[in-house]
Order: structure tokens, then C-alpha cells, then sequence
């Protein structure tokens, strides 16, 4: 199961009540009875032992979440049940501690919440990367590429006559005052 939360995680996450474990019985966050959990900024996902939201307790959504089986009654209009996170293995990503990369293409990808989101992910990178930071504990890096400008086919081929002639000029200038011919 991947549980990415924590205020250095780029979440908000608070438990009330007994104790949680997940275990046989299923799922990646077990509320028992009494348990309340709660949170914002979240990635909950790939529970190997069934649900990534399981038990009898209570499970609020505090916006900017994602669940990927829809089982942790994500109901904010800005959360993301049942949707693929498309994280990483496990691994050294830089920083203290091993991290789950957000992949191209991944839904956490600018779908945080700024104002509830820490200043730098897990590893230290600055958010937001982009329009928005990620749900999570791993922010993107966005690599901004500037254009180079188009140049027209007919600046090229006068850009190349200018250079060609400069060129000739220059050879026929050293040709002309070489000591040989003196």
C-alpha cells in the first residue's frame, strides 16, 4: 500500500480513535469502530491485501485526494477516487528518504491544494512546480524549454550568401597581400 501524507509529505492527516493496522482483513488505512481519519493532499493507493480504505470507522476527505479503488469516500469535487496515481517503485528519488516518483501522465500531477500543501515535497523540491503542486509526497520538477524562434527559409539562405561572400572576400584579401607575391 502507498500512503503518502504527513505536513513534510505535501499532506494533511489526522487520526482519531483506536488504533489502526492493516492487515488480512484488508486495506491500506483500517478504521476501526471509532477510528476517524482525515485528510487533504493524498495519495492513498495499491493496497496489496484488499481496499485501500477499509473498516467500520469513519473516512472524510478534505479535498485533493486520490484513492486508487474508490474505497475511502472521496466526495470533495477535487479529489480523485478510483484513479491510477501511476507512481514509481520505491526508491531513492533524492533526499533523506526513499520516495514513489509521480510518472508522466499521472492525475496527482497538479491537483494539490497550495494552500494546504507544504512549501517542498519529501525530497526538498520547491512547490509548486507547475500551475498547481501535486497530490502527495513527491512533486514533479518541471523543466520550462524555450523556443527558439522561427527563422524564415529566406533569412537562412541570405544569412548563408552574406557568410559564403564574407568568406571569398576574406581569401582573396589574404591572397592579395600574401609575401609571395610582394
Amino acid at each position: 500500500c502507498v500512503l503518502e501524507l504527513g505536513q513534510s509529505a505535501g499532506a494533511r492527516f489526522a487520526r482519531s480513535g483506536s488504533t489502526s493496522t492493516a492487515g488480512a482483513n484488508g486495506g491500506g488505512l483500517r478504521a476501526d469502530t471509532n477510528a476517524t481519519y482525515t485528510f487533504k493532499n493524498t495519495i492513498i493507493a495499491d493496497s496489496p491485501s484488499g481496499g485501500d480504505c477499509f473498516g467500520l470507522g469513519t473516512f472524510t476527505s478534505l479535498g485533493h485526494n486520490l484513492d486508487s479503488d474508490n474505497s475511502c469516500n472521496l466526495t470533495d469535487p477535487n479529489d480523485l477516487p478510483g484513479a491510477n496515481p501511476l507512481l514509481g517503485t520505491l526508491q531513492d528519488n533524492g533526499g533523506p528518504t526513499f520516495t514513489h516518483a509521480l510518472q508522466a501522465g499521472s492525475p496527482a500531477i497538479g491537483a494539490g491544494d497550495d494552500a494546504a500543501a507544504p512549501a517542498t515535497d519529501q525530497i526538498g523540491t520547491n512547490r509548486p512546480q507547475g500551475v498547481a503542486s501535486d497530490i502527495g509526497a513527491f512533486e514533479v520538477v518541471v523543466v520550462v524549454v524555450t523556443a527558439i524562434p522561427a527563422v524564415s527559409p529566406v533569412l537562412l539562405v541570405a544569412l548563408a550568401l552574406v557568410i559564403g561572400a564574407l568568406l571569398v572576400w576574406g581569401q582573396r584579401r589574404r591572397a592579395a597581400w600574401s609575401p609571395s607575391r610582394g
